[in-house]
C-alpha cells in the first residue's frame, strides 16, 4: 500500500511522490482479433492528478481504461503486454476484488453498468460489496447523488431515466467509493452542457483527496483547466503528443486537428481570428483591465477566459465593417423556398406519458412544430426533458396519449413504427441485427428490396465514408463506442426514409468523424429528408440545423415549456437557452466574456459568423 498523499497548496500531487500507477510499453489485443491497441505506449498516474488521452475513435483509448481497472485482461477474453502495475503490484496479477476496491470506472454506455431497480440501491452497490458501515454508505451515497444533481431521483427505476441521468447515477456511484483512481470514458457524453461542466468542476475537490484522475474526453472545453498531463494519439494508436496540455497545443495543434482531435474553443478562437482584419497592436494602448496572464498563456489560450483576455489585449480598439459596432443583426428566417411547401413533418399538440397508474409520468405536454422537405431539426434541452421521446414516438416506437403525427400529410398511428420514419436510438448496440459490418449498412437496402449490385456498391461507398472499411467483415458488437455510433447512422441514412431520427448522434466521435456524420445528414435532407437529431451539442446545431425544438425540464411537479424557432434566433438568445437550463455555444460565451473586458467583438454563435464559408 502506498503512503498518505500529500497534496500540494493547489490541491496538486508533487512529482516526488510515489505514482498510483505505471503503464510501460502497454498494448492490449483482445481474443480473435491480430491487431493491439493501441500501440505500445507509457504513461504514469500520479496521486492528485488528472490525465486526460485524447484521440480519434478506435484509436485504443477506452481499451486503456479497462486495463486500468482490470476488466482487461480479468473479464474480457483478453491479454496485454508490457507491464502495467497498480498500486505496486501487476494488474494481470491482481485479484479483481483487489482492484475494484481502489479503482473506480466510467463507461461510454451507462446501460453496460447499471444493475439494479433503484437509484439508491444503484449507488449503494459497491459500497455494500466492499462491506462498509451502513452509516457510511448511507453518507457517501447521498453525498454523491446530491453532488451529481440527482438526490430527487433516489427511490426511481434507473431505467426508466433518460440516458443522462443514468449517466449522472454511475458517476455518483463511482464518487461515492472515494477510489484512489477514477477513469472516466467520456462521462459527460450523455450529461447536457451544464450538467457537464458542473461534473468537472467536481475534480478540484476529487483530485484534492489525492485520488488520481485518467479521463478520455472528445470535447476538451469543460476539462481542459483541470488536466495536468495528456496523451494524444492517432488513428493508428501511436502516441503523437505528450505532456502539459498547453505545451502540446502550443507545439502540436495543427497535427492534432488533422488527426481528428477537437481542439479547445478557446484556440480555434485565436485560430479564426488571425484571419479577420486587425489593427496594429500597441501595447500602451492594451485595455488596462483586462488581467494577467504569460505570453504562453495568451499564445496558446485554452480556457474561455483566457481566449477573451487574449483578445482584448490583442485587438482591444478592433474596428468591424457592421457600422452597428459589433451589434447582433436579426437572424434569417427558415428558408424561404420551404414556406410555400406542404411541411413533410407536422406535430401538432403532442402528449405523451410513460408508466401506469401512480408510476405515469407526463413527458411531453402539448409540443407542435413542423418541418419541411431538406430541413435538419435539432431537438434541444437538459437531461430528462424528453428529448429521446419525443424520437421514439415520432419513429412509432413510443406510443403518444393525445395530439398527432403526421408525414407527408398522412396521420400516423400513434403504436404503430411506419417505414417512412426511422430511429437511430441513443444506444447503438439496441440498433444491430446483422453478424457483420458490411451485412448491418446493407440490411434496409435488402429489405427495400434494391438491386445486389447497388446495395454491393453502396455498402463500399459507406464503409469508406465512416471510416469502416478495416472493419466490414467484423462483428459490430466488437468495435469500438464511436464505431459503433458510425455504423448505426451510416445505416439509417443509407435508407431512402422521409423522417430520419437520430438520437445524439455524434456521441462518441472525435472532431473529424463528427463532422463526417453531420455533412452526411446535410446530404440527406439535400435529397429532400426531413432530418430530426437530438443532441447536447450546441455548437453542431449552430452549424448545420435550421430550426430547433427546446424541451423544457419536467422534474417531478416542474412547469413544462416547449419553443420552436429558427436555431440562429434560439442560439443568440441567451436568456432563452438559460430559461432551457442550456447554455451559450463555447464561442458565444467568448465574445460574450471578451466584451466584458471592453472589446469590442460582435455577438457569434456560430464558427461560420466568424470565418465565411
Amino acid at each position: 500500500m502506498l503512503p498518505e498523499q500529500a497534496p500540494s497548496s493547489e490541491g496538486h500531487t508533487t512529482p516526488s511522490e510515489a505514482p498510483l500507477a505505471t503503464a510501460a510499453d502497454l498494448a492490449i489485443r483482445y481474443h480473435g482479433a491480430e491487431q493491439w491497441v493501441p500501440q505500445p505506449c507509457s504513461l504514469t498516474l500520479q496521486p492528485g492528478q488528472v490525465t486526460l488521452l485524447a484521440g480519434p475513435s478506435g484509436c485504443g483509448k477506452s481499451s486503456l481504461t479497462l486495463a486500468f481497472n482490470g476488466i482487461v485482461p480479468h473479464s474480457i477474453p483478453s491479454h496485454y503486454r508490457g507491464s502495467l502495475r497498480l498500486l505496486g503490484e501487476e494488474v494481470a496479477d491482481a485479484s479483481p476484488a483487489h482492484l475494484a476496491g481502489h479503482v473506480a470506472l466510467v463507461l461510454q454506455d451507462p446501460d453496460a453498468q447499471i444493475l439494479t431497480t433503484r437509484v439508491w440501491d444503484e449507488v449503494c452497490y459497491a459500497l455494500e460489496n466492499l462491506r462498509l458501515p451502513q452509516d457510511e454508505i448511507d453518507q457517501r451515497a447521498h453525498r454523491a447523488l446530491k453532488q451529481v444533481g440527482v438526490a430527487h431521483l433516489a427511490e426511481r427505476n434507473p431505467w426508466h431515466l433518460s440516458g443522462g441521468q443514468r449517466q449522472r447515477v454511475i458517476l455518483a456511484a463511482a464518487l461515492a467509493m472515494h477510489p484512489r483512481l477514477l477513469v472516466l470514458d467520456e462521462p459527460t457524453a450523455n450529461l447536457d452542457p451544464q450538467a457537464g461542466a458542473n461534473f468537472y468542476a467536481l475534480l478540484p475537490d476529487i483530485v484534492g483527496r489525492g485520488t488520481a484522475v485518467l479521463v478520455v474526453e472528445h470535447n476538451l472545453d469543460p476539462v481542459i483547466a483541470h488536466v495536468d498531463h495528456m496523451l494524444a494519439f492517432d488513428a493508428d494508436g501511436r502516441v503523437i503528443a505528450e505532456g502539459a496540455p498547453r505545451e502540446v497545443f502550443s507545439a502540436h495543434a495543427p497535427t492534432l486537428h488533422e488527426q481528428g482531435i477537437r481542439l479547445p474553443s478557446a484556440l480555434r478562437f485565436q485560430h479564426a481570428l488571425g484571419t479577420l482584419r486587425t489593427p496594429s497592436y500597441d501595447e500602451a494602448t492594451a485595455p488596462g483591465d483586462v488581467g494577467g496572464g504569460d505570453d504562453l498563456t495568451l499564445s496558446c489560450p485554452l480556457t474561455i477566459d483566457e481566449a477573451a483576455r487574449a483578445f482584448a489585449r490583442q485587438a482591444g480598439t478592433l474596428t468591424w465593417d457592421d457600422p452597428a459596432g459589433g451589434a447582433p443583426t436579426a437572424p434569417d428566417p427558415l428558408p424561404a423556398h420551404t414556406s410555400a411547401s406542404r411541411p413533410l413533418l407536422e406535430v401538432d399538440g403532442l402528449h405523451v406519458t410513460r408508466g401506469r397508474g401512480r408510476q405515469a409520468r407526463t413527458i411531453l405536454h402539448d409540443l407542435s412544430f413542423h418541418a419541411h422537405p431538406g430541413q435538419i431539426i435539432a431537438v434541444a434541452g437538459i437531461n430528462g426533458s424528453g428529448k429521446s421521446t419525443l424520437l421514439r414516438a415520432l419513429s412509432g416506437v413510443q406510443p403518444w396519449k393525445a395530439g398527432r403525427v403526421l408525414v407527408d400529410g398522412k396521420a400516423r398511428h400513434p403504436r404503430r413504427p411506419n417505414a417512412r420514419v426511422t430511429l437511430v436510438p441513443q444506444n447503438p448496440e439496441h440498433q444491430f441485427l446483422e453478424g457483420t459490418v458490411a451485412a448491418e449498412l446493407g440490411r434496409g437496402l435488402r429489405i427495400a428490396r434494391r438491386p445486389a449490385e447497388e446495395i454491393e456498391r453502396t455498402v463500399a461507398r459507406l464503409l469508406e465514408e465512416f471510416s469502416l472499411s478495416a472493419h466490414a467483415d467484423a462483428n459490430p458488437f466488437t468495435l469500438s463506442g464511436g464505431q459503433k455510433r458510425r455504423l448505426t447512422v451510416a445505416s439509417a441514412l443509407a435508407e431512402e426514409r422521409h423522417v430520419i431520427c437520430l438520437d445524439e448522434p455524434t456521441f462518441g466521435q472525435d472532431h473529424r468523424h463528427a463532422l463526417r456524420l453531420m455533412d452526411a445528414m446535410v446530404q440527406a435532407a439535400a435529397r429532400g429528408a426531413v432530418i430530426v437529431v437530438a443532441t447536447h451539442d450546441l455548437e453542431l446545431i449552430s452549424e448545420y440545423a435550421d430550426a430547433m425544438v427546446l424541451l423544457g425540464a419536467h422534474a417531478d411537479g416542474g412547469d413544462m415549456r416547449s419553443a420552436f424557432m429558427p436555431a440562429a434566433s434560439a442560439l443568440a438568445d441567451t436568456a432563452l437557452l438559460e430559461a432551457y437550463g442550456l447554455m451559450p455555444t463555447p464561442l458565444a460565451q467568448m465574445t460574450a466574456r471578451a466584451r466584458e473586458y471592453s472589446a469590442v467583438c460582435p455577438q457569434w454563435s456560430a464558427w461560420k459568423e466568424v470565418v465565411p464559408a
